[in-house]
């Protein structure tokens, strides 16, 4: 499988959810022809007005993930902290894991792989951040803790 690449955002307020899915499909070739960052926005946007409210990025993109292709990815939503286990077990199965952070910046999502004792590669889709670089589990700690998800197709 070829090396994963991060999609940088377009959309500086709201696209960092988006491009992080919108490169973890490409990167398994799952990516549907006519789906952009400003796509799914939308329709992230509109699960909110289907709820009356703002829910998690995460859950939401999962409600978008389950509709709009059905039985076409699987989609697992875990906790960060600092055992690291959701992301190890997804890393080690060749999962990217989309990781959320809440940080005195503001809300962020990067995609986490390679992880191994030492630390993981973090792709960050911000348009003025290098596009990947090696992290420590105490740098990604200090970042601040969130959620994170991974997103297979069916049957990988």
């Amino acid at each position: 499988m070829e090396p994963f690449v991060i999609t940088k955002q377009v959309d500086r307020e709201r696209g960092c959810i988006p491009a992080c899915a919108i490169s973890v499909l490409k990167h398994f070739g799952s990516l549907p022809a006519e789906w952009s960052e400003s796509l799914l926005i939308g329709w992230m946007l509109y699960v909110d007005w289907i709820h009356g409210h703002q829910i998690s990025g995460f859950h939401n993109l999962a409600e978008v993930l389950n509709s709009t292709i059905p039985n076409q990815c699987t989609v697992h939503i875990g906790h960060f902290d600092e055992s690291h286990q959701f992301l190890l077990e997804h890393n080690n199965a060749g999962l990217p894991v989309l990781h959320a952070h809440v940080s005195p910046d503001g809300a962020h999502c990067v995609v986490l792989t390679n992880a191994d004792e030492s630390g993981v590669r973090l792709h960050d889709p911000w348009p003025d951040s290098p596009f990947e670089r090696r992290v420590t589990y105490a740098e990604l700690v200090s970042l601040g803790g969130g959620h994170q998800m991974s997103i297979s197709p069916k049957g990988v």
